[in-house]
């Protein structure tokens, strides 16, 4: 191999390895970083926790929550607020943000400005060193006041869209006897125990226990990725080979009543919700599994081509590993489920893609090697995903890849030249300016 190869080689692995990190497009702090304020729940436990407040029955359930089909007081509500927090998603801090342009500049373009910045000023040429330097400075700064005042405007627009709720809650200062009345409040509002009343066209606004309903028909496609409305019916509650979001008597955060009515009491707010816990998720990289999924380790599940979901809880990781290796269809997830399936096959050394448009594969698609979403899909979806299709087409994805490979092998093929042709005019100028009376390659 000649001498510029040897120099082409670690200048193409580093290039290879730049392209991989922009490709992915995460930062490690970004995945060690929790929420401000944010409850962090093992899924299971608020699996759990639905599950067994769908059995009970809504008087002995509104006595366990310390609440009353009246409504909770002004008093009350202000104590809860104190303890579980607004009835808001979990973000990024605001510090994070700064993050992603922080990032870029250490890009092998910037460092090698840089370097010619530090040699320029080893040689004593202050100037050039100056102008490289303000270069730097200046293209990152700027960047950075594109940032800000791009997220100080996503900002302004959020204050901009009030959701409410309606809330039946104990007028204050009336006797008890006095009869509560239905009232609009912001969502951000809601407490556990809070009594929230439903109708077409409203959103849920927390995971919700139906005390009654009327032909009550809800949308869970944000969740479930399911297009037709799912009944709910809050007789049927304590069905015991329902999942979360067949459970008749619960509704959760995040879908849209279609048609119909209904009164519930509230279970969880913000970050503990089902939904939150599926937003914190593409906030905070949690581990998968916890410590009840470890004990449940039963792993007599027959030979079969198909996995379910409630088979993947019955499971920890290593019998979930052995047991994909002879799985061809996985039915039924729910979003930490699909996420435990991608980082199991990343385990087995597969190269792992996902496709998903909803906030139910927002956790899997942060957790695949390359997850594609289409620009038609929820916000949650699209800032998880690495590929953003602006066509409804999978041969969109074949094209890009060709493309990508065709750039690519450009590159490849120009960094060798340069490397190869410039690398004996390297040392060639240093010998030369040891022997010659002046300064090789000055200008004039």
């Amino acid at each position: 191999m000649n001498a510029g190869g040897l120099v082409a080689a670690p200048v193409l692995a580093l290039f290879h390895r730049w392209l991989t990190l922009r490709g992915v497009g995460r930062h490690p702090a970004q995945q060690r970083v929790g929420a401000r304020g944010a409850r962090q729940e093992a899924p299971a436990s608020d699996a759990e926790r639905l599950h067994r407040a769908a059995s009970l029955p809504i008087a002995q359930l509104l006595v366990e929550l310390n609440t009353r089909a009246e409504g909770l007081s002004a008093r009350e509500v202000a104590a809860r607020l104190r303890r579980f927090g607004r009835n808001e998603l979990p973000r990024e801090p605001a510090w994070t943000r700064w993050l992603q342009p922080v990032r870029s500049a250490v890009s092998p373009f910037n460092v090698l400005l840089g370097s010619l910045a530090a040699l320029a000023w080893v040689a004593n040429d202050a100037r050039a060193a100056a102008v490289i330097g303000v270069m730097v400075v200046l293209s990152r700064v700027l960047r950075l006041m594109q940032e800000g005042r791009a997220h100080r405007a996503l900002e302004r627009l959020q204050l901009m869209v009030r959701s409410t709720a309606t809330v039946v809650r104990t007028p204050s200062g009336h006797p008890a006897t006095a009869v509560p009345s239905p009232i609009e409040v912001p969502m951000s509002g809601l407490v556990p125990g809070d009594i929230v009343m439903l109708a077409a066209g409203d959103r849920v606004p927390a995971d919700c226990r139906l005390i009654d309903s009327r032909e009550l028909f809800v949308a869970q496609a944000s969740l479930t990725g399911e297009s037709l409305p799912v009944e709910k019916d809050a007789k049927r509650f304590g069905t015991p080979e329902a999942g979360l979001f067949t459970e008749p008597a619960l509704v959760l955060m995040g879908t849209t009543v279609v048609s119909g009515g209904a009164k519930a009491v509230v279970l969880a707010t913000g970050a503990s919700t089902l939904f939150g816990s599926i937003a914190l998720s593409t906030v905070v990289q949690t581990p998968a599994g916890n410590s009840l999924q470890q004990q449940m380790n039963r792993v007599g599940l027959p030979t079969s081509e198909v996995l379910r979901g409630p088979d993947i809880d019955a499971l920890d990781d290593a019998a979930l590993d052995r047991v994909l290796a002879r799985t061809r269809v996985a039915a039924r997830l729910t979003p930490h489920q699909k996420e435990r399936i991608a980082q199991a096959l990343k385990r087995a050394g597969c190269s792992v893609g996902f496709l998903g448009d909803g906030i139910n594969d927002a956790p899997a698609l942060r957790a695949a090697d390359v997850g594609i979403s289409v620009d038609s899909a929820v916000d949650v979806a699209r800032e998880a995903a690495d590929v953003v299709l602006l066509q409804k087409s999978l041969l969109v994805i074949d094209a890009g890849v060709m493309q990508g490979r065709a750039a690519l092998c450009n590159m490849n093929r120009y960094l060798r030249m340069a490397a190869s042709a410039n690398f004996g005019n390297v040392p060639s100028v240093l010998v030369a300016s040891v022997f010659l009376p002046f300064l090789p390659m000055l200008p004039l």
